[in-house]
Formats: C-alpha cells, sequence, structure tokens
C-alpha cells in the first residue's frame, strides 16, 4: 500500500487509528509543508531543510521513529546518554541476527538494560508524535513496502491508541507547566513592583 495526502485533510489520530485497524507494517513519512504547497505530497513543492519523521510501524504498533539521516539516530542517542559508544554499537550491530531490533540483541548482550531501552524508545517517538500533533501542515507518505530497519529500533512497541494518549497527556503536561511558569513570573512581576513602589 502506498497512500500520500494532509494532516489537514486525514488529522494525525485518524491516520494512526488507520494503521492500527489495519495492522499495516512499513514506514510513515511526515514532512512540514511549506506554505506554497497544499498537495500532499513529499518532493518538489517541499522546502529543503523542514522538519521531518518517519515513524515505523509493525502489524499496527508503532515499532520507532528516525529523522531522515545517513548515521544512525538510536546509536547517537547511546552515546550521548553516555551507555554505549557509537563505533562499538556499530561492531556490535553486525553480529545481530536477521529480522531482530539492534535494541534487543543489545539487551540480550548486557550492553544495555530493559530501563535504558524504554528510555531511548520514548525520546525516539516523542518528538515525532508532538511534531504531528502540533500542525496540520503536514504532508504524508504512507508506504508498506518499506522493510524495518532493525538496526534502527530497540525492539519495543507501543499501540497508536495508547501514542496518541500519551502525546496528548505531555501537551498538557506541557501547557499546565507554561502556566505555572506565566504565573509565577507575573507573580515575580508584581513583587518587584511593590518593592519599587515601598522605595520610590
Amino acid at each position: 500500500m502506498y497512500m500520500t495526502g494532509s494532516l489537514a485533510e486525514c488529522p494525525w489520530n485518524e491516520l494512526l487509528q488507520f494503521i492500527e485497524r489495519m495492522q499495516l507494517t512499513g514506514s510513515l513519512h511526515v514532512q512540514a509543508q511549506s506554505k506554497k504547497s497544499s498537495q500532499g505530497m513529499i518532493g518538489s513543492p517541499m522546502r529543503r531543510g523542514r522538519q521531518s519523521y518517519q515513524l515505523w510501524f509493525d502489524k499496527g504498533f508503532l515499532v520507532g521513529a528516525t529523522k531522515p539521516s545517513r548515521s544512525n539516530s538510536l546509536f547517537w542517542l547511546m552515546q550521548h546518554q553516555g551507555w554505549l559508544g557509537y563505533g562499538t554499537a556499530q561492531q556490535m550491530a553486525k553480529c545481530c541476527p536477521p529480522q531482530m531490533s539492534v535494541g534487543t540483541y543489545f539487551r540480550q548482550q548486557g550492553a544495555l538494560s530493559s530501563q535504558q531501552l524504554q528510555q531511548l524508545f520514548q525520546v525516539q517517538i516523542m518528538a515525532a508524535l508532538m511534531f504531528l500533533s502540533e500542525d496540520d501542515q503536514v504532508a504524508f507518505q504512507l508506504d508498506t513496502e518499506q522493510p524495518l530497519p532493525y538496526d534502527r529500533l530497540t525492539g519495543l512497541r507501543l499501540s497508536p491508541y495508547d501514542a496518541i494518549n500519551l502525546c496528548r497527556q505531555r501537551r498538557s503536561a506541557l501547557a499546565t507547566a507554561a502556566e505555572t511558569v506565566v504565573d509565577n513570573g507575573l507573580e515575580g512581576a508584581t513583587v518587584e513592583s511593590s518593592k519599587s513602589m515601598a522605595i520610590a
């Protein structure tokens, strides 16, 4: 199956629910559209450098998210956390059996713990999910012929239903945090103003 469109025409949550209902395996490539483009196509109408993600699904479950790049973002995350060097991860990955996610293999070899894989998975998918939910001016390509990139997957999975709820919880938490910052800022400004008046 190959399908293109825009989140303005097909909301992100409905698109994920469709993938879950059809138990699809493959990739969902999403990219911000330029203001001039409304075709829902990824390619020439898009501005280069626009933010984009590739979400990966296995039998309807979300199994990972990557940014289009030649380098392995999962390996960079491991190195950034100080858990495993990029070069070491590359060498270990060469011994990973076919059709096995590299995260599962690293856990079996004792290189990463289950908790570390959970953290990596959350970092992987959260940015992509927030990107999907924040703007409907996003074009998508759904391609079920794309093979899964096992060398970039943790081995964990999340149902689209849970992914949608997780994203909503995150947005709610961010909104609450922003309101708290604003309230504290206003309170501080009021205190400073009162001090200035007292000094005067």
